[in-house]
């Protein structure tokens, strides 16, 4: 499966055009800006989670089970988008 971030990355759009018979037909390719910038947002968001899960398993002194009681006292997680390392 292709990651989110790796999909925003690929999509480009036609930025020079070329008269055809019945239409025309982009001849030169640049990467969507708003597509760009989804996709830093996202590797920045997953940073900062890393992150703040790495403190969070420092701060419970690696208990499992006390880091899955303190995130569930703050409400529910919604899910996460797919990436490599989390399946569908």
């Amino acid at each position: 499966m292709i990651d989110i971030v790796e999909r925003l990355r690929a999509h480009k759009v036609g930025v020079r055009w070329k008269r055809g018979i019945d239409t025309d037909y982009p001849v030169e390719w640049e990467p969507h800006p708003l597509c760009s910038e989804a996709a830093d947002e996202i590797e920045r968001l997953r940073h900062n989670e890393r992150v703040m899960m790495d403190a969070l398993y420092k701060a419970c002194g690696d208990d499992e089970e006390m880091v899955r009681q303190t995130i569930e006292s703050q409400g529910h997680l919604h899910p996460c988008l797919p990436t490599k390392e989390t399946p569908k």
